[in-house]
């Protein structure tokens, strides 16, 4: 699996983008576990692209699971992201 990993010090956010091998124009952001990049979140990105779905998975910091004070800037910058890759959206 293809990962890029985002930092908030440079990105804005802490996560991982995950891009489908099979050319795909759906993306689900999966804010789940302690890191982007641990156990559960890539069992989570597995099971999505088999299903044709590009994954961004995100954490407030390194191995925090504080999800519940989660600055919405943060996604904002993760959509930005998106937005910036080959996925086109369908009308």
């Amino acid at each position: 699996m293809k990962k890029i990993s985002f930092e908030v010090e440079e990105s804005g956010f802490y996560g991982a983008y995950w891009e489908n091998k099979n050319k795909s124009n759906s993306a689900l952001i999966a804010m789940l576990g302690d890191d982007p990049s641990d156990y559960l979140a890539k069992t989570c990105v597995k099971w999505l692209h088999k299903n044709g779905v590009n994954v961004m998975t995100m954490s407030p910091a390194k191995k925090d699971y504080g999800h519940h004070n989660y600055p919405p800037e943060r996604i904002e910058k993760a959509i930005e992201v998106l937005k910036n890759t080959e996925i086109q959206k369908s009308v």
